[in-house]
């Protein structure tokens, strides 16, 4: 287990929609002009007009990120580099559920990830622990599944070419009323330029909307990927496959005025297999996670936080591991803002880790608005990385170590 604090360089930023809406950064939806944290938002659609059509490619414009596929070729396992951090110590939120952790990388979901499917992408850079948890060092990548939006259209995206390309892409989506709607499926192929790297994936994604009354919206998600890569040549052939769904209910309320809450309910399974001539290495992992984040503002100056959740995973791999856990927390914070143009936050934050013991993380941010489009922004926050289970008990390629023990660390002086 390692432990960071960091501490973020003052920068100043230009925003061109001050009222533009940030969701990661409290886990509910604020101003953009009132985050304390530095947070890019991406929008998908306007990526799409410019030919970017995958997530790697679309993080790489973001400031201090670097997303690269390790292999080097469309499909191999991705990695994203957050401030100088590896993936690993990097958080992956979909759809408001925790995907990467100490026994799910992120790499295996930026493999293949496109944008077709994505109606938010953001990216919270800096120590964010007390707000999303464990391995929130380098920051927290943050995706939602897209919603359907005014009259109801079909898109369909065909594209081809060398190496037997073909990537293509169908969805249907509108609004009729207070029900909303996306639905999209597609196949992403090509053999690469380097022989024996295939790929192929099928994907499809489902988003449904029901806006009861205006206190109150209910919705539910589906996503899901099967894809294969190789068979490369490594010791002997080797082929990789990831089976991958994610499935959540959720209800966005007011509960009384100033008081807005989210509560979900979510689901995520990941069966990943390698086959190679000197045998067969995979992992299946399922979890589930019951969560509700809250915030309360009391006047234009002052708004309450908080949030807890439950988690329960299930992991096993080939080489004998067997782990059953249950994880819980819960995070309170207080935004204040004693003058029109600057804002200020605190978080605390609580989890029991299972079989990593007990984490408090903590987080205090600012921001002052200067001028009308330029905002200085800092912040300091402690946060920690768990031990993997490859780190803990190894893979079929090396011994891990089962005494690791948590290790302090400062990171100063970070800037946008």
């Amino acid at each position: 287990m390692a432990t960071a604090f960091t501490l973020g360089g003052i920068s100043a930023e230009t925003t061109r929609e001050l009222e533009e809406t940030i969701v990661s950064a409290l886990r509910m939806p604020g101003e953009a002009s009132r985050t304390t944290s530095a947070v890019t938002a991406l929008d998908p659609r306007q990526l799409e007009s410019r030919g970017v059509l995958d997530l790697i490619e679309a993080l790489n414009e973001v400031p201090g990120v670097i997303a690269t596929s390790t292999s080097a070729q469309t499909g191999g396992s991705g990695s994203v580099f957050i401030r100088g951090t590896t993936a690993s110590y990097s958080q992956l939120v979909v759809d408001g559920i925790r995907l990467s952790d100490s026994t799910a990388p992120m790499g295996n979901f930026f493999s293949g990830a496109r944008l077709d499917d994505l109606g938010r992408i953001e990216v919270l850079r800096g120590a964010h622990a007390a707000i999303h948890g464990g391995d929130a060092i380098g920051g927290v990548i943050w995706l939602e599944t897209a919603r359907g939006k005014s009259d109801p259209k079909t898109r369909l995206r065909i594209e081809g070419g060398s190496f037997d390309t073909l990537n293509s892409y169908l969805s249907h989506s509108g609004q009729e009323g207070p029900f909303s709607w996306f639905l999209g499926g597609g196949y992403d192929g090509t053999h690469n330029d380097v022989e024996s790297q295939n790929f192929d994936q099928a994907r499809a994604a489902l988003r449904m909307e029901w806006a009861q009354s205006e206190n109150l919206t209910l919705g539910m998600t589906y996503r899901a990927v099967d894809s294969r890569f190789g068979p490369f040549e490594y010791y002997g052939p080797n082929t990789d496959h990831i089976d991958s769904g994610l499935a959540t209910i959720y209800a966005n309320a007011q509960l009384a005025p100033g008081w807005l809450a989210r509560f979900t309910f979510g689901n995520y399974r990941e069966s990943y297999d390698n086959d190679s001539a000197s045998g067969n290495f995979g992992t299946d992992l399922e979890r589930t996670v019951l969560s509700t984040d809250q915030s309360y503002e009391i006047n234009r100056c002052h708004r309450l936080l908080g949030g807890a959740f439950l988690e329960h995973s299930d992991f096993s791999n080939t080489i004998g591991t067997d782990s059953d856990e249950i994880r819980y927390g819960a995070h309170l914070g207080w935004e204040w803002s004693p003058v029109e143009n600057i804002v200020t936050d605190a978080v605390i934050r609580w989890e029991d880790y299972a079989d990593y013991d007990e984490q408090v993380t903590w987080r205090i941010g600012g921001s002052w608005r200067v001028l009308e489009t330029t905002c200085l922004r800092g912040g300091i926050g402690k946060a920690f990385r768990t031990p993997t289970f490859s780190d803990l008990y190894g893979t079929s390629f090396g011994a891990g170590n089962p005494n690791l023990n948590a290790r302090g660390k400062h990171r100063l002086g970070y800037r946008d």
